[in-house]
């Protein structure tokens, strides 16, 4: 169950990172691994939070949710597309990716636990 979850977020992400904000013409080169990994994260926790989710009144739109981790993380759409189409044409490049978002998240776990028993 568990499983299906996280690989139905994943895919949410992608879908997500591809389709949700302003389109822009210029080149733009892809994202260093490192800042992806962040902003992945940044974007699967946003998701669980909800803010991803369908607009209310006590939301952000999910284009300004992303448009404001973008610019955090100082990255465009036509960049994250590209990263993405280049991820795409290697699996193990995206396993390595993932297992690395996994580690990531599984260590932010442990400190939000630690942080509780605190």
């Amino acid at each position: 169950m568990r499983t299906i979850r996280v690989f139905s977020s994943i895919i949410l992400v992608i879908f997500l990172l591809a389709n949700c904000s302003e389109e822009t013409n210029s080149f733009h080169a892809s994202i260093p691994r490192e800042r992806f990994v962040q902003l992945y994260i940044d974007v699967l926790l946003a998701g669980e939070s909800g803010r991803l989710s369908a607009v209310d009144s006590s939301r952000m739109p999910r284009t300004s949710v992303l448009d404001s981790l973008y610019q955090k993380y100082e990255v465009t759409e036509s960049q994250v597309k590209q990263t993405i189409d280049e991820y795409s044409k290697d699996l193990r490049r995206w396993k390595e990716f993932y297992d690395e978002v996994i580690q990531r998240l599984e260590a932010l776990q442990r400190e939000e636990k630690a942080k509780k028993q605190s």
